[in-house]
């Protein structure tokens, strides 16, 4: 029966340190430099996650609705919500009374 190799910790970070010059792999250390920023990058998902939502809440209004000028509605909520005053106008807009 042959056993494999078994190799010492420096052999080992000799392996990772030579594919890691040559580009295959990040070190641990390199890794845990860019750890804050993924922690911030997920965090700003996650927001954008709850407030695409409230964000879009003229334009569903105006479908449940059955708004005669949904489709304007929602283009321009899409190109205009952003700001807050195109929001509550998009907002009173969708919850205007029919005719």
């Amino acid at each position: 029966m042959v056993c494999p190799p078994v190799y010492s910790d420096g052999a080992v970070r000799y392996f990772y340190k030579a594919m890691a010059a040559n580009g295959s792999v990040m070190d641990f250390f390199e890794i845990k430099r860019y750890v804050p920023t993924l922690i911030v990058t997920g965090l700003v998902i996650l927001l954008a996650g709850f407030l695409f939502p409230i964000y879009m809440y003229p334009s569903r209004t105006a479908r449940r609705t059955s708004h005669e000028q949904a489709t304007a509605l929602i283009w321009i909520n899409g190109l205009f919500g952003i700001t807050i005053i195109g929001w509550v106008a998009m907002l009173m807009w969708a919850g205007g009374k029919k005719e």
